[in-house]
């Protein structure tokens, strides 16, 4: 079985990466601020790094 981003992780990865989104607007739609969003996506980075 291949591991797997946690779903919020992910979902970030791809709207910033892909969707090209600034964290502050993924910030806006998960009504949040911009600092869990950068860190969430580091950490992503990271656990994608180790697979």
């Amino acid at each position: 079985m291949r591991p797997q981003l946690p779903e919020k992780q992910r979902r970030r990865l791809v709207l910033y990466y892909f969707g090209e989104f600034t964290y502050e607007q993924i910030a806006d739609m998960e009504g949040c601020t911009i600092s869990p969003v950068k860190r969430s996506i580091e950490k992503a980075i990271e656990n994608l790094k180790v697979f």
